[in-house]
């Protein structure tokens, strides 16, 4: 089984935390920003992730979520057997992919691209490094294009500011005082919200660091602020008791 990546995909990183929770084998298979392309086309995507299963493909973070559930022992289970739990699961999950993961993703990126080329750096060691030196040098059409595709400029990162604090907002008042958002285990609502917002927290547990580059002030401000917010805390939680070494039930 092999999962086509961008390491730093905050959407990767919610498949490849499932499959490792389920304790699925599989092997990374990472690449550069659009150079992506290369790996997903011959599958019919343009995206990641896709998880690559002989002829099967799974073009959907929340389609290798649910695959990757189906093949987990019963106490790494992410999706509750309770019908009407199960659906407040997915409900999140949607909710989270929906209206927090395109708000991190715009926030994350106009923040990062003032660091240049350098922002490649990340990517050392997680994909070829003929591919780290083409994006650096292609850096600023790669920029163009992602901007072009994520709707990124100034003014919509500030809106997607403004969004993903609502979205941290709501998951801390669903919480209150209890440690999941559905249930009393972990399920695919908090991997999901953990995995969409851990760019704005590199939490230390996550596989891909956000190591290498001198990041600008006003993305390590996101860092701050995201960190001290009762959600990120919560997050950052959820990642040092699941995450590690695989995590734990």
């Amino acid at each position: 089984m092999q999962l086509v990546t961008i390491p730093i995909s905050h959407y990767v990183e919610k498949a490849r935390w499932a499959l490792d929770f389920a304790g699925v084998p599989y092997t990374e298979d990472g690449h550069a920003m659009i150079l992506h392309y290369r790996a997903t086309l011959p599958h019919g995507s343009r995206t990641v992730p896709l998880l690559v299963d002989g002829k099967q493909t799974w073009r959907d973070s929340t389609d290798i979520v649910v695959h990757a559930d189906s093949l987990a022992p019963p106490d790494r289970k992410l999706y509750p057997a309770d019908p009407a739990q199960r659906k407040q699961v997915l409900d999140w999950e949607d909710q989270f992919d929906k209206r927090l993961g395109p708000q991190v993703r715009r926030l994350a990126y106009h923040r990062a691209f003032p660091v240049g080329p350098k922002m490649a750096d990340v990517l050392r060691g997680k994909v070829p490094d003929w591919e780290v030196a083409a994006l650096k040098a292609g850096f600023p059409l790669a920029m163009a294009v992602m901007r072009r595709g994520m709707n990124i400029n100034a003014a919509k990162a500030q809106q997607s500011l403004l969004r993903v604090r609502e979205q941290c907002d709501a998951v801390v008042a669903a919480l209150g005082d209890r440690p999941y958002l559905a249930g009393e285990r972990f399920t695919a609502a908090d991997l999901t919200f953990a995995a969409l917002l851990a760019p704005l927290l590199d939490p230390p547990e996550h596989p891909t660091r956000l190591i290498g580059p001198q990041w600008p002030a006003d993305f390590l401000a996101l860092r701050e602020e995201f960190s001290a917010h009762a959600a990120g805390r919560w997050v950052l939680g959820l990642y040092a008791r699941h995450r590690g070494n695989r995590g734990t039930p």
